[in-house]
Formats: C-alpha cells, sequence, structure tokens
C-alpha cells in the first residue's frame, strides 16, 4: 500500500493528502480500536463510500455505510463523512450529539466552513483524496477558487473595522494558491480560511441571500461559494463608488427619518416634540463613524484599489468551459442590486454603515 502523500496539522485536526482509498481506512484505524464505524456520504458518492466499506472488512470494525443521518445509531463510535460542506455539518453535528469522534473525506473544494468551530465538535482528521477530487465538477472548483479569490474585500473590510470601528482584526492570512487547477492546493487553502473564520462576512452574507432567492423564485441554484465571488465583486463595486464620493461625511441617515415622518402621521405629534423624546444615540454613533470615515476615506479607497478584481474575475470566469457565459442566464441587474440591498441590512462593517446612509437604496 502506497504512503501518505502528505500530513500536516491545522489547529489540532490531522490533514492527510493520499491518493489510495486503503490508507484512508488505516489512518481512521488508528482512531479507534474497534466498533462501529458509519460512513455518511454524499448521494453522488456511493462508489467511494462503498470503497471505503470495502477496506474494513475483515477487520474489527463493523461498518454502516448510509446517505440518511437519522440512519446512523447510538452505538456508533466513531463516524466517517465523504463529501463537502452539508455532509460536514451532519457528521459534526451527529458526533457531538453522540460524543464521538469523526473524520472527513474532504470530496471536493467548495466550501470555507469545514474546521470553523460552530460550537461543533471537530474533525480528528481531514483526508483529501486526489483521485477522488480530481473527479468533482469544474463549478467545485470554481466555488473554491471564487472563496479564496474573495479573500481580498474581507481583508479590506478587517481594515475599515480596525480604523474606523477601532476593532481589530486577527491576521489570517494564508497562502497563495499556487494554479487554479490545483484542486489539492485549493481544498488545503479553504481548510486553512475555515480553521481562523471568527464571522460571517458581507460576501458570503450576500451570497446566502442570492441562494434563498434562486430557491423561493424556482431558479437553479449555484454554490455558495460561487455567489460569493459575485457577492464580492458587487460589493467591491458598491464600496469603490461611495468612497469616492467627497460627501460621505455629509449624508444623513434616511431610516431615522423615516421612522420620525412616520410616527408623525400617527400621532399627530409636532416634529420637534417627536425630537426630544427620540433617542439620539444611535444617530450620535452614525455620525461618529461618518466623521472618521470621512478622515481615513482616501486611504480605503487607495486600498480598495490596489485590488485587482477586474483580472480577479477573469481568472474566475475562464474556470468554466463557458468562460462564465452562465452568469448572463442566472442574474439580471435588478436581482443583484436587490441581494445588495437585503443583505447590507444585516451586514455589519461598512455595508452597514452604507446601508444607513441610504446609498445602497440609491444604486
Amino acid at each position: 500500500m502506497c504512503d501518505i502523500v502528505r500530513k500536516d496539522d491545522i489547529n489540532g485536526t490531522e490533514i492527510f493528502v493520499t491518493n489510495n482509498v486503503g490508507q484512508v481506512k488505516e489512518m481512521i484505524s488508528q482512531y479507534i480500536d474497534g466498533g462501529l464505524v458509519a460512513i455518511l456520504y454524499d448521494v453522488k458518492l456511493k462508489d467511494y463510500a462503498d470503497s471505503l466499506a470495502r477496506c474494513f472488512k475483515g477487520g474489527n470494525h463493523l461498518v454502516l455505510i448510509t446517505c440518511i443521518i437519522d440512519e446512523i445509531p447510538t452505538h456508533t463510535r466513531f463516524i466517517v463523512g465523504v463529501g463537502a460542506g452539508r455532509i460536514s455539518e451532519d457528521v459534526r453535528r451527529m458526533a457531538t450529539s453522540l460524543a464521538i469522534d469523526c473524520a472527513l473525506v474532504f470530496s471536493a473544494p467548495t466550501t470555507d466552513t469545514i474546521l470553523t468551530s460552530n460550537g461543533l465538535k471537530g474533525f480528528k482528521a481531514v483526508f483529501l483524496d486526489e483521485e477522488l477530487i480530481s473527479t468533482c465538477p469544474k463549478e467545485c472548483v470554481a466555488s473554491g477558487v471564487g472563496i479564496i479569490l474573495s479573500e481580498p474585500l474581507r481583508k479590506f473590510e478587517d481594515y475599515y473595522l480596525d480604523k474606523v470601528l477601532d476593532e481589530k482584526q486577527c491576521d489570517d492570512t494564508i497562502g497563495a494558491l499556487t494554479q487554479d487547477n490545483d484542486r489539492i492546493n485549493i481544498a488545503y487553502r479553504l481548510l486553512e480560511l475555515s480553521a481562523t473564520r471568527t464571522y460571517t462576512d458581507n460576501a458570503a452574507i450576500m451570497a446566502g441571500v442570492l441562494y434563498d432567492s434562486a430557491r423561493r423564485y424556482g431558479t437553479p441554484t449555484r454554490l455558495l461559494g460561487e455567489y460569493k465571488f459575485v457577492s464580492a465583486s458587487v460589493i467591491a463595486c458598491l464600496y469603490e463608488s461611495y468612497l469616492s464620493s467627497p460627501s460621505i461625511d455629509c449624508t444623513i441617515p434616511p431610516a431615522h427619518d423615516l421612522k420620525l415622518d412616520a410616527l408623525q402621521r400617527l400621532t399627530g405629534r409636532a416634529m420637534s416634540n417627536l425630537l426630544k423624546a427620540f433617542d439620539f444615540f444611535e444617530i450620535d454613533g452614525y455620525f461618529r463613524v461618518g466623521y472618521i470615515l470621512s478622515e481615513y476615506r482616501l486611504d480605503l479607497l487607495e486600498k480598495l484599489r490596489a485590488v485587482d478584481f477586474h483580472s480577479a474575475q477573469k481568472k474566475w470566469r475562464r474556470l468554466y468551459s463557458d468562460a462564465g457565459y452562465w452568469l448572463k442566464g442566472a442574474f439580471t441587474t435588478k436581482s443583484l442590486l436587490t441581494a445588495l440591498r437585503l443583505s447590507a441590512e444585516i451586514s455589519h462593517g461598512l455595508l452597514r454603515f452604507i446601508a444607513e446612509s441610504g446609498f445602497a437604496d440609491a444604486c
């Protein structure tokens, strides 16, 4: 049997790069002496799950393979997931519930949530099977690359949080991609990202809105990483447009005006009386942030323009066989702007302030 190609450690989780399903079994056997091993697989990966189960044959483990999480019994001693985002979450949730260890065969570089805590039990090991990952569709690769190419926007937003809101973010810079078609490298970078995630960034929030909108209106959904890169590109355009305006420190928060107007219509009271009863703390905070933002506006604009999203977009589109032509049928200007405005309401940092200023509604 061939040796593992590579072994690393990310925040206590062992990462194995291998090209042999039997090696996956050998490493898992080191974590458990005997008992029932449950293999929870994505329905598209049944053949791989069957191959992994056969490797346990003749040993001192009982093996259950299933694609339904509810079929995993309570006397299970170890859980192995074969899949990506959804399988990863299901496995960790079940392992947490049963207080047992788990591992994952990460089948496609589609998500940056694999090692994110979220209050769930972490993986003992994650396996990157070169043969398995090489068979994943191109959109899976584009999803992972899209997440990584969105990172400069998140780093820009961290810079805003530090300079304007005095909220210092940890430095979680990851290694650069070696080449776009190196799927193992992409998967590894996503694992690194997932281990450092402390909050959901604005591009991810907008990606969720785009996904939910597609489901709501019955249109074909894409992977969240694909939505995230599209979202990052849209948000970056909004930021540049907003920061390019020298009068951003003069805007008035329209949300407050609307509330006051509504109260005046409902109660019939004079505006002067309403102003006396109105809590100015939030308004004061708004103008304080606006003032600090005006001081750092040009610095922020310079930092944003240093990110070459144009080249990133070209690189990303060329991951598809149609060079990204599918985008023309997936979105309209209206749908993107609607998702942007909705996500801005539940965002943070600069995007939230832009929403408060009413600038996003004017787009």
